[in-house]
């Protein structure tokens, strides 16, 4: 599978949840280990039934609300990675 970086720059090639790679027989399991991951097992649990195409596509984003994602679509960067060009300012 071709490497897919993420716009946190994870890579979504090797994420569980990422469509080529979700198994609905261990959507449990990935949803344990997810919520564990990005929430510290707390918080309200969040649910993913179907695989994700990844936050730079235009179909099915898991974590759709996410501040990363968010911050870099807002700037227009393709990952954070990209963050440091010419001209960039900080806010």
């Amino acid at each position: 599978m071709q490497e897919i970086t993420a716009r946190c720059g994870n890579r979504c090639d090797l994420c569980p949840l990422y469509m080529a790679n979700f198994n609905a027989a261990e959507a449990e399991a990935i949803n344990d280990r997810l919520y564990q991951f990005h929430h510290a097992s707390e918080g309200v649990r969040p649910h993913y039934a179907q695989g994700c195409d990844g936050c730079l596509s235009g179909g099915y984003v898991a974590r759709a609300d996410c501040p990363i994602r968010k911050c870099a679509t807002d700037r227009a960067l393709v990952t954070c990675a990209d963050r440091i060009r010419p001209g960039w300012k900080w806010l």
